[in-house]
């Protein structure tokens, strides 16, 4: 039997929800591929945000046991999976990002 990975995220806010597949792949590579760019995508906001601090003088010390930003990144996102196929977080206006892998057999 062939497996499907179904990448999905979701956006939950206070009053609304915002889901969709993001993708489905063949292999279990391509929907973490898939779900890393998801990831991604959703909190384009968050990832600009820490960015300009990372780059600004005034929060140095937060991030200094780092050398670029994209390490920095990585390591957030990393820090942020709940298990290999589940990721999640909650920031201070109440929006809850979750992005996720769900597996699906096909039968003949």
């Amino acid at each position: 039997m062939d497996k499907v990975y179904i990448v999905e995220g979701q956006t939950i806010g206070f009053e609304d929800t915002y889901s969709a597949i993001a993708g489905v792949h063949t292999t279990e590579e391509g929907a973490r591929k898939r779900m890393r760019e998801e990831i991604d995508s959703r909190c384009i906001g968050i990832k600009d945000q820490f960015e300009e601090q990372f780059n600004d003088e005034d929060y140095a010390e937060d991030f200094e046991d780092y050398e670029t930003f994209e390490e920095f990144w990585t390591d957030w996102v990393d820090g942020n999976f709940v298990t290999s196929d589940y990721w999640r977080y909650s920031d201070e206006t109440d929006f809850t990002y979750v992005v996720f892998i769900t597996t699906r057999t096909l039968e003949d």
